[in-house]
Parts: C-alpha cells; sequence; structure tokens
C-alpha cells in the first residue's frame, strides 16, 4: 500500500491532476494507493503504527510545509516520497525528488531508498522534526512576516 498525503492548496500546475497522475503510475505498476486530501484524515492515518504496518511508502504531495508536517505525524518508520507541488520545494530539490509523478512511481515501485538525518526542535511549545533548516530569532521574524503579508491577498 502507498498512502499519498496530498495537499489540495500547494501549486500552480493544479496539484489533483499531478497526484492522478502518480496515482495511475503507481496503480500501473501493480501498487495499491490511497489519497489523503483531508489534513485530519492524514494525521490519523500517519499516526497508526499499526496500520502503517502494511504501508510501503508514504508520499508528500505538496510543498516544504506538506513535507514537515508528514514528517512529523509519522509514528513508524516507513519510506517517504516527495511529489513537489509547492512554491520552493527545497526538500524535493535536496534530495533529488524529480518533479515527474511517472519517475517517482518508478522510483517507488523499484524501492529506491536514501537514508537521511532529522534534527529535533525543543520548545516551550513541543519538539518538532525538521530537515533542511531551522530558524530562530530575526530570520524566523522575516518568514512569519513574509507569511502574514502573503495570507493578506
Amino acid at each position: 500500500m502507498i498512502l499519498v498525503a496530498a495537499n489540495p492548496y500547494r501549486g500552480r500546475r493544479g496539484p489533483r491532476a499531478r497526484v492522478a497522475a502518480l496515482v495511475h503510475a503507481l496503480e500501473a505498476r501493480g501498487l495499491r494507493v490511497r489519497v489523503m486530501w483531508d489534513p485530519t484524515e492524514r494525521t490519523a492515518a500517519l499516526g497508526n503504527r499499526a496500520a502503517l504496518r502494511h504501508v510501503r511508502c508514504v508520499v508528500a504531495a505538496g510543498g516544504d510545509g506538506t513535507v514537515s508536517a508528514v514528517i512529523n505525524e509519522l509514528s513508524a518508520d516507513v519510506a517517504l516520497a516527495v511529489l513537489p507541488l509547492g512554491n520552493e520545494n527545497l526538500f524535493a530539490k535536496a534530495f533529488g525528488f524529480e518533479d515527474d509523478p511517472g519517475a517517482l512511481a518508478h522510483a517507488i515501485a523499484r524501492g529506491v531508498r536514501q537514508p537521511i538525518d532529522l534534527g529535533r526542535a525543543h520548545t516551550t511549545a513541543g519538539s518538532r522534526l525538521f530537515t533542511l533548516m531551522l530558524t530562530a530569532g530575526f530570520d524566523a521574524e522575516v518568514v512569519h512576516r513574509f507569511t502574514r503579508w502573503r495570507r493578506s491577498f
């Protein structure tokens, strides 16, 4: 079973059509696929350690925020793949995830894996895993202000 944790609000090129192309390519290779568009459903599925025993791979279909959410919600050691649908896709670029659903399906079917190290940040709000970077102070404030500004449109 392949779980696709998809963010319907990301991407400049139709996230639903790109996820559908990935599903088609995976199913053409004989793999069973379940797509989760709802964040509540995603959190419940990824937090169910027993159910993840039957999952071969989780695909984060979205941007860097989706990748971060999936990494922090995964309750078991399951392979993670990324279908880049965001604006920058820094994680996908850093780890070589292609922008092609067919190529991603091929890599998943072949079982290609690359181990990565994760960091853990502890704050008063709890702890979170992170992959590429962690910002604090001035840097973090700029990111928060920019995010608020973008959401005002």
